[in-house]
């Protein structure tokens, strides 16, 4: 018991510091990455179950026997719930959209209906999933194994759906996507011969690991030298925002460019242009909300996109920006000024066929502006 909680608590804790350095490297706006956190979440959680469920095992006192009752219900609620996630995550990654989620929640229906009927009857003291003797010992009930069985039906068909869509994903992502089922399934088949053997869900760590390391990795859209996105994260989220279906919030970009770049490389280094564009991207990022998606998108481009009710938070970051530009400038005295130009507006699907329209113009305009020779050009479509 004791080494079994220590693999727990050894489990979660790498499964916290996958979710914390990942979610601090990625918009977890994107439903993949949802489903990516929702996993390792689940899964610490079904770990902690199990700790407390060892914890009140066989105490006889009101209060143990509740949490103890609760925590088997909790364990056999969030099985389902952590396959249907995987089927989601699955989905959303062969097509890059919620496209079948629908049909496929449709699919997972009768797995999570059997399961909470089966967990609701065994509460009552039905003979289902599990049973309690006077002891306040777990015994498994008589349709244990219809979970079970249900489980790896679905399991089995996700690697069916993995390969019949093989030939648009990557060899790398089809191996993590066909092994993350296979650990877990080793292991549930060892516990299911011998229940002392109880390594399921520390193998599942495992599976994450796998996917983190091939997939979610690779996701990690960080230009090197800003530390703000890059050019492949900003268009992935243009591709998001062209996703959507019922915008809710107005949909706000600047796009900005340091003026006469290439002329602070020519004179004072790379080195100095480099250090130009780490201020810039400190300047900016102390400038919008925490929320907002800031992007390196090439040389010294830059773009921001904001989400917001109030297009007033768009005319007031423009501002903000423009007043922490004059101050850098004034700290660098005898130092060439950083000027930019920036192009920014609201998305409207009334004059916008597009995003990808809305960006270009905002890129079109902020270059007309910036030949025009002004400093700090502001240009508003």
């Amino acid at each position: 018991m004791i080494i079994h909680n220590q693999t727990n608590i050894i489990a979660i804790v790498i499964l916290l510091i996958i979710f914390f350095s990942f979610q601090k490297q990625v918009r977890s706006t994107y439903v993949k990455n949802r489903y990516f956190f929702g996993l390792l979440l689940f899964n610490v959680a079904i770990l902690l179950i199990e700790i407390i469920n060892n914890a009140f095992e066989g105490v006889n006192s009101n209060l143990g026997q509740v949490i103890y009752v609760a925590t088997i219900a909790i364990y056999f609620l969030l099985i389902p719930i952590i396959i249907s996630t995987w089927m989601l995550y699955i989905n959303y990654h062969i097509y890059e959209s919620n496209q079948y989620t629908k049909k496929l929640l449709v699919f997972l229906s009768p797995l999570l209906i059997v399961n909470l009927l089966f967990i609701v009857l065994s509460l009552f003291g039905f003979n289902f999933v599990f049973t309690l003797d006077s002891m306040n010992h777990y015994h498994r009930g008589e349709h244990y194994n219809t979970i079970l069985i249900l489980s790896y039906v679905v399991l089995i068909l996700s690697l069916f759906y993995i390969l019949w869509h093989k030939q648009v994903l990557s060899k790398t992502d089809l191996f993590a996507l066909v092994v993350f089922p296979v650990p877990p399934m080793l292991a549930s088949m060892i516990q299911f011969v011998n229940p002392e053997f109880t390594l399921l869900w520390p193998s599942m760590t495992v599976s994450l690991i796998i996917i983190y390391i091939n997939i979610q990795s690779r996701i990690i859209n960080t230009d090197p030298l800003t530390g703000l996105f890059n050019r492949r994260e900003f268009d992935k989220q243009v591709n998001y925002l062209s996703g959507l279906k019922n915008i809710k919030k107005n949909i706000c970009a600047i796009m900005i460019d340091i003026d006469d770049f290439k002329l602070i490389n020519d004179e004072h280094s790379h080195q100095v242009g480099d250090l130009a564009l780490v201020d810039l991207g400190v300047i900016l990022k102390r400038s919008v909300r925490k929320e907002d998606f800031i992007a390196r998108i090439g040389g010294d481009e830059f773009c921001v996109i904001l989400e917001t009710q109030d297009e007033g938070i768009l005319f007031e970051t423009v501002e903000r920006i423009n007043e922490n530009i004059r101050h850098y400038n004034l700290k660098r005295q005898n130092l060439m000024p950083m000027d930019l130009s920036m192009g920014y507006g609201v998305f409207n699907p009334k004059y916008h066929e597009s995003f990808y329209e809305f960006f270009d113009k905002l890129d079109r305009k902020m270059y007309s502006e910036k030949n025009l020779g002004k400093q700090n050009k502001n240009a508003y479509i």
